[in-house]
Formats: C-alpha cells, sequence, structure tokens
C-alpha cells in the first residue's frame, strides 16, 4: 500500500519487515514516501475506531517556547529515566524544568500525515507533572488514556476534538518536553507459501528428527546445530512484539509464557494468544511465524525447530484482534494497522518483565521520540532489542527509524546462498544479516491443517538474530552479556559478506552462533 506525503505532514509507515516478501510472503505495507526530519510513526488502538487524517501542509518540527507559572503538584515516586536527544534535529528533550519556577521548557512537536485520531503523545519529565496534565484535562477537555511511568509519556484521548488543534494548544503550556501524533502503519503479508503435505514424512538421517529440518537452511547457514552442543537457550526469554502467538500450536505451547495485550492492556495465558478466528488472515499468522524461527521445540517428531529451542517467548500483541473486524480502520480486516503507543507500551513492559531480548519484525519510517525513550528503558535496563531493517530497498529504500535507535541490532535479510535480498533495506543502522528468504516455521491455522508456511522478509530475518541473542545470555548471563557486548560480539564474530568490513547491505556480516558462543571473550 503506498502513501504520498501531503503537504504539512510527514509520512509514516509502520510495517511489520517481514511482513512477507514473496516467495512466499513479502509485506510491503504501506509505502510511504521520504520524510522530513519529524517523528512519524505507525500503529492503532483495540477497541478504538481508527481513522486518517485530511491531508496537512508540510511536515514541519515546531519548538514552542513559554514561559508561565506552573502549579506545584505533590511529588509521585517514579522510576525516571533521562530523555535522548531527538537524531533528526528534534531539539534537547531534557531541557531544565523545575515545577514551581518559571524555567521555560522548550516543546518539540511533530506531526505525522497519517495517525490515529483519537489519541496523541506527550512527554513529560518526571511523574510529578501528573497533577498539572490533570488541570490541564479539565481545561481542555481530554481525557489520560495512560501514563508509560518508565518514559514519563502520556497517551492522551482528545475526547472528540481535532488532534492537531489539542496538540498546538498543549504545546503552549509550559509543561511538556514534546507532543507527537500516535501515528498508524500496517501490517499486512502479500502472500503465503505452502508446504507440501508429502514433508511431513519423517526422514531418520536428519538430525534432529523435526520432519522439516532438512529445509531449514537458516539453521545451517548460522552454525546452529554447532552452537547446540554449547546451549540450546535454557532460560532465556524473548518478548515477541507482534501480532500474538499461537499458544496452541505445537511447536509453541511448551515455550510460551503469560504474555501482554498492549491495546486491551489485559495480561495473562491469553493475552498473547491469537484469537480462534485469527487464521483466516495472513497478518494474524506473523507472530507465530516469528516465535517458531526463535523457539520452536526441537526433537518433537514435527514440524521445526527453533535456533533457541529451549528459550521461553514472552508474547505481547500490538495488533487488534480479529474481534475488530467492524470498528477497527478502513482496511479490509481489523489486523491492518497498529499505533506507536501500543508499540512503546509493549517494549517498557517486556522490559519490566526481564525479557532477555525484544523481537520487533516491524518499521517505523519516521522518527518518534516516544519510541526512542521506550528503546533506551529497554536497553539500559539490560534487555537487547533487534529490530529487522525493513522491506523497502527496491521501493525507495525508506530507513527504519525503529532499527536505527542507539545500541539496536538492525538485521538484513539473506537468502540460501548468502546473498542479501532483493528487497533488505541497506544503510548505516545494518548490523548484521540472517537468513530472511523462504522461511519455514509455524502459523495457526484451521484444524492444525496448515501449521507451517514459508515466508520471507526481514521480519523473518530479525528472529534468527533473537534466537541467537537466547543462546549468548543463556551461556553469558546478563552481567557479562549485556545489549551492548552482544551487538559488539554478533558483529565481531559474524562471517564478512560483501565489500569487506562493514557495509550498507549486510552490515558486518551473516551471524554466526557458533562462534558468537565459541570465541575467547
Amino acid at each position: 500500500m503506498k502513501k504520498t506525503v501531503v503537504n504539512i505532514v510527514l509520512l509514516l509507515s509502520l510495517v511489520s519487515c517481514g511482513t512477507d516478501v514473496t516467495t512466499p510472503e513479502v509485506d510491503y505495507s504501506q509505502n510511504n514516501n521520504q520524510t522530513k526530519q519529524v517523528t512519524k510513526t505507525p500503529v492503532t488502538t483495540q477497541n478504538q475506531k481508527v481513522t486518517q487524517t485530511k491531508p496537512v501542509t508540510s511536515a514541519t518540527t515546531k519548538v514552542v517556547e513559554t514561559k508561565q507559572p506552573v502549579v506545584k503538584a505533590t511529588p509521585i515516586p517514579v522510576q525516571t529515566q533521562t530523555p535522548t536527544n531527538a537524531e533528526n534535529k528534534l531539539g534537547a528533550l531534557t531541557e531544565e524544568n523545575k515545577l514551581g519556577s518559571l524555567t521555560a521548557i522548550k516543546t518539540t512537536v511533530n506531526i505525522g500525515e497519517n495517525f490515529d485520531t483519537k489519541t496523541i503523545l506527550a512527554g513529560v519529565e518526571n511523574a510529578d507533572s501528573i497533577t498539572k496534565v490533570n488541570e490541564l484535562a479539565t481545561k481542555y477537555n481530554f481525557k489520560v488514556q495512560n501514563f508509560m511511568k518508565p518514559i514519563n509519556t502520556f497517551v492522551i484521548s482528545v475526547n472528540g476534538q481535532d488532534a492537531k488543534q489539542l496538540i498546538d494548544n498543549l504545546s503552549k503550556e509550559n509543561l511538556f518536553t514534546f507532543i507527537e501524533t500516535d501515528h498508524i502503519s500496517s501490517n499486512k503479508p502479500e502472500e503465503e507459501k505452502d508446504v507440501p503435505a508429502q514433508s511431513f514424512k519423517t526422514l531418520a538421517e536428519v538430525v534432529p528428527n523435526d520432519v522439516y529440518f532438512s529445509s531449514q537452511y537458516g539453521l545451517k547457514a548460522i552454525k546452529a546445530p554447532e552452537a547446540w552442543t554449547i546451549t540450546k537457550g535454557q532460560n532465556a526469554i524473548i518478548s515477541v512484539i507482534d501480532s500474538g502467538v499461537d499458544i496452541d500450536h505445537v511447536e509453541l505451547e511448551k515455550r510460551v509464557y503469560a504474555g501482554y495485550d498492549a491495546l486491551s492492556k489485559k495480561t495473562g495465558e491469553s493475552a498473547g494468544d491469537v484469537s480462534g478466528l485469527n487464521y483466516i488472515f495472513s497478518s494474524y499468522k506473523h507472530g507465530s511465524h516469528v516465535a517458531g524461527i526463535i523457539s520452536a521445540e526441537m526433537n518433537n517428531k514435527y514440524g521445526i525447530a527453533g535456533v533457541a529451542p529451549e528459550s521461553h517467548i514472552l508474547p505481547v500483541k500490538i495488533f487488534p484482534d480479529f474481534s475488530d473486524f467492524f470498528t477497527t480502520s478502513k482496511e479490509s480486516d481489523g489486523s491492518a494497522v497498529t499505533v506507536v503507543s501500543a508499540i512503546a507500551d509493549g517494549i517498557v513492559w517486556s522490559a519490566d518483565h526481564k525479557a532477555d531480548v525484544i523481537n520487533m519484525s516491524l518499521a517505523v519510517w519516521d522518527y518518534s521520540i516516544t519510541l526512542e525513550r521506550a528503546v533506551k528503558y529497554a536497553i539500559d535496563n539490560g534487555t537487547c532489542v533487534v529490530v529487522a531493517a525493513g522491506n523497502e530497498r527496491h521501493l525507495g529504500n525508506k530507513k527504519n527509524y525503529l532499527a536505527a535507535y542507539k545500541d539496536v541490532i538492525g538485521v538484513g535479510a539473506t537468502d540460501a546462498e548468502d546473498k542479501i535480498t532483493f528487497f533488505s533495506n541497506s544503510g548505516d543502522y545494518v548490523s548484521v544479516t540472517a537468513p530472511g528468504y523462504d522461511i519455514i516455521s509455524s502459523v495457526p491455522s484451521f484444524l492444525s491443517l496448515r501449521p507451517y508456511v514459508k515466508m520471507s522478509g526481514t521480519s523473518m530475518a530479525a528472529p534468527h538474530v533473537s534466537g541467537v541473542v537466547a543462546l549468548l545470555r543463556s551461556k553469558f548471563g546478563r552481567d557479562v552479556a549485556t545489549p551492548q557486548w552482544i551487538k559488539q560480539r554478533l558483529e565481531s564474530t559474524a562471517t564478512d559478506l560483501g565489500i569487506p568490513g562493514k557495509d550498507e547491505l549486510y552490515g558486518y556480516g551473516l551471524i554466526n552462533a557458533f562462534k558468537a558462543l565459541n570465541d575467547p571473550i
């Protein structure tokens, strides 16, 4: 789906990077044009209808400086974090602001072209601002939908009024460090490739005994079988922030922990599960496919083995469920869109629940302050962040900002011959590459009649890397294997491909699980 930037606002498309490029399945969801220096990010919230705003005139970043007395609020204990500076010249996020003083705050305003018209995002310096925000809610007739305390960011319901007008009004108050729209993006694979039924015949010579193991060229390419002589990922936890996971799939039923629905805010055993009819649409299969690549059960005489077959998955669902089919969006089904506020909430939840690594097979084509804060929070708390580079190289090669934040491991996709795929995004944010073409994995299906399909995309490459991160955490632990250490370890032990040294197609090269685990520290 392509969208064009119209006057004031930048275009943004958040696609599931592994929305699959076909051979089987390529997902080139919103094909937005180039962006400017504004934050745009995609996504949707459950139980809330998402509409598209009218085109605007120019996507400029506005900094508003005001001096007004601020009502002193009762301090609320909170875990705080110093926000990061905007990479795209959006201005400092940490202007000194003490409640009760006349110190002016510079408010960064970021408006995207496609955004949820019902919510906006607003950042503050600390939780002491809650009282003042509540006062402004009365003054401007909005509602606080959520407060992500670890990153000091409010999700604000506009309560029926124009989102851009409310942003303009709030930017004049001496309170917010940034205000941005809750950008929308899609997650729609183009097609799938069936796995022939005859492949289910058990192959006696295959080790492990999973019947499709011989077709899992990706495992062999990254030296996973050799790595399994050292560890299979015991005790490692991987958060899969995606469309949900089929918790009853034979490959995943023993590998999935209680998860989180970032839209409904539900937690528990079924919170990250896909609904009973979700198998109807390809986009619902995406998260289960990603989870299978990482943690599918080994030696169960069924389909596949995961990169880290003894690790566990924390499913975090950020896309609307099938129940929202009639209310969620203008697209053909309820899975079409998700929003930045849901992604950021999922990141924070995953870090708070001690995930060793977060896998995001998603693309966000415009810079988001909210997402940068969330990613930094996760990394500062010891959680690695792995992100698919994107499937847009042949469609303009838009930068995936989600993969480009500091210390994130951005992943490109290679094929069965270790060549970069035609769709894999290039850029200085590509850290390493991994197999991402014709990758077989688990998906939900009617009566389990079609429980495996092949998909292509950097969405499939990223979970190979997340699986290796799980192996590293399993062997070395959190104290040694920090997010920064793991990123450097993967890069230094990768098999160099393409131009000698790091390049924008392959990064540092194809990951090598055995070398990452076995080379001297």
